[in-house]
């Protein structure tokens, strides 16, 4: 079976790197809405990011991924919002910061300067009527008290470091004189303004052409090496997942149903979404849809799941389904590091 290349160390333990995790995430819920009409789009996820390493969050568009990672950031409020969970930094001085009840002023010291995010529309996020360069040294001045000739400077540093050509004069450009490749760079220049530790990237690489794409990617590794930062990569492209991460959650609907290491998932997947998802990859041989392998779902699109839903999510696409996925089933621990949420998996792997 031809499946992506992955640079994981599969021999290597699948849980976060040596030592204390950086980041601690247990039991989040996130629902929306009230009166009857609740969508639970995060439901019971949990999960670990360890210091220095690359994790991929991975599934459909709706499968709660970006909520996820905007809940762990402090960045989903409103009304009719309900949040349950804890999710827990460690500094860079031993403390722990309980980011579910950090007030504003906690926040303010945590957020850009510990853990930063790389949101996917760069044209969205950049302030149309700012230079590029002035929105960097703003940043930098806020996390490091900078004035404003040395924030300037520091810009420039940042935009050269972010791979940017002819950076003295790109930070007197505007957003929109700038490519989309370009854009991503400045908004990852950006994230790393304050130095932190944990850098969330919420599809970095969507709408950028291949060669792009490439080059955003193997920026982020070369980042990784030199500040030793730690990446959390939400994305639904596997390809993407099989180049730089070594650890992998997919999502669906809410929940992780399937966690280990990546080259273990990408090569013999144990829950029938994760073999649809790769199923859905170009494949080079021709006969590849005759033989054994990967599984197809069947047509669907990822469910609104409300406070009366039962059973696996998965059910109605997935093509070993039985009666007795009409009851709640748990992650399942498959091998050591290695779980999967799904009673047949032995089946769909």
């Amino acid at each position: 079976m031809n499946g992506p290349r992955t640079r994981a160390d599969t021999t290597a333990t699948a849980g976060p790197a040596a030592g204390r995790p950086l980041l601690e995430v247990r039991d989040l819920r996130v629902a929306f809405g009230a009166g009857g009409s609740e969508t639970r789009a995060v439901d019971g996820v949990s999960f670990e990011v360890g210091s220095g390493e690359t994790l991929a969050v991975v599934g459909e568009s709706g499968s709660g991924k970006s909520v996820t990672m905007l809940s762990v950031m402090g960045l989903v409020d409103g009304r009719d919002t309900a949040i349950e969970g804890s999710v827990v930094y460690r500094a860079a001085d031993g403390r722990e910061h309980d980011l579910r009840s950090a007030d504003a002023r906690r926040w303010q010291d945590i957020r850009g300067a510990e853990i930063a995010m790389v949101f996917q529309d760069a044209s969205a996020t950049l302030d149309p009527l700012m230079t590029v360069g002035a929105q960097i040294a703003e940043t930098v001045s806020l996390h490091h008290g900078l004035g404003a000739a040395a924030a300037w400077r520091r810009a420039v540093e940042l935009v050269t470091q972010v791979g940017i050509a002819a950076p003295e004069r790109r930070v007197h450009a505007y957003p929109h004189q700038l490519s989309g490749g370009m854009r991503q760079r400045v908004m990852i220049a950006l994230a790393l303004a304050g130095e932190p530790r944990l850098l969330i990237a919420d599809e970095p690489t969507t709408a950028l052409d291949v060669t792009i794409q490439a080059q955003i990617l193997r920026l982020l590794e070369r980042l990784q090496h030199e500040r030793g930062v730690s990446i959390v990569l939400v994305t639904h492209d596997l390809g993407v997942v099989a180049e730089v991460a070594r650890r992998v959650i997919v999502m669906y609907a809410g929940q992780i149903v399937e966690s280990g290491l990546a080259g273990d998932i990408l090569t013999a997947p144990r829950h029938p979404y994760t073999a649809a998802l790769l199923a859905c990859l170009p494949r080079l041989d021709a006969a590849a849809d005759d033989g054994p392998g990967f599984r197809r779902a069947k047509p669907g699109t990822v469910p609104r799941i409300g406070a009366g839903f039962t059973g696996c999510r998965f059910r109605s696409r997935c093509p070993i389904a039985r009666p007795q996925c009409e009851n709640e089933v748990p992650l399942i621990d498959t091998a050591p590091g290695w779980q999967a949420r799904c009673l047949f998996w032995e089946e769909a792997s």
